[in-house]
C-alpha cells in the first residue's frame, strides 16, 4: 500500500508536506534497511539496565501499623448477608433518588441483623420471616414491580440460608 504510486500521488495533492517522499527530506527514516541496528549498543545498554537493578537496594515495605483484623464467626455472617443483599442492586441503587440511598441503606443493614437475629433463634417459619423482611426492605426501592420484589426476595432468602447452612425445612 506504500509503494502504491496512485495512492502517493493523491496523499501528496492533498498534503504536500506530509506526503511519504517529502516526510524525511534530506534525513534516512529510522526504519530504513540503509541502518542497520547497532546490536552491540542495545546489548550494552541492556546490561547497564541490568545491572544498575542488581545493584540497587531493594526497597523496604513499612511494617504494618495495625494487625490484619480477624473477622468474628458472627461479623463473617454479617458480611455474608449483607453481600447477598446487595447483590444485583447496584445500578438500581445509583438510580435513586440521593435523599433516599441513606434511608435504602440503614434499612438494609437492619434487614441483614434482622436476618442473622432470625436464623439464631431457630424457630419456626423462618423461611417466610426472611422473605418477608428482604420484600419489605426491596419495596423502599421506587418504581419497582411486586412480581420483581418477590422474586428476589425469595432468591435472596434461598442464598442466605444456604450461605448459613440453615435447614430451610425445619
Amino acid at each position: 500500500m506504500g509503494n502504491d504510486p496512485i495512492i502517493n500521488k493523491t496523499i501528496e495533492r492533498k498534503n504536500p508536506e506530509n506526503s511519504p517522499a517529502r516526510q524525511f527530506k534530506g534525513e534516512q527514516s529510522p526504519h530504513s534497511p540503509e541502518q542497520p541496528i547497532n546490536t552491540k549498543e542495545r546489548d550494552a545498554v541492556l546490561h547497564e539496565l541490568e545491572e544498575s537493578q542488581r545493584q540497587a537496594p531493594a526497597r523496604e515495605l513499612p511494617a504494618p501499623t495495625a494487625p490484619l483484623a480477624h473477622f468474628t464467626p458472627a461479623e463473617k455472617e454479617y458480611k455474608a448477608v449483607e453481600g447477598i443483599l446487595e447483590e444485583n442492586l447496584q445500578q438500581l441503587y445509583l438510580d435513586m433518588p440521593v435523599e433516599d440511598r441513606q434511608r435504602f441503606k440503614n434499612a438494609g443493614e437492619a434487614t441483614a441483623d434482622k436476618i442473622i437475629a432470625l436464623v439464631r433463634e431457630n424457630g419456626k417459619n423462618i423461611v417466610w420471616k426472611i422473605i418477608r423482611l428482604i420484600a419489605d426492605w426491596l419495596s423502599m426501592i421506587p418504581n419497582i414491580k411486586k412480581f420483581y420484589i418477590e422474586q428476589e426476595a425469595k432468591i435472596k432468602a434461598d442464598k442466605i440460608l444456604e450461605e448459613l447452612n440453615v435447614n430451610k425445612y425445619r
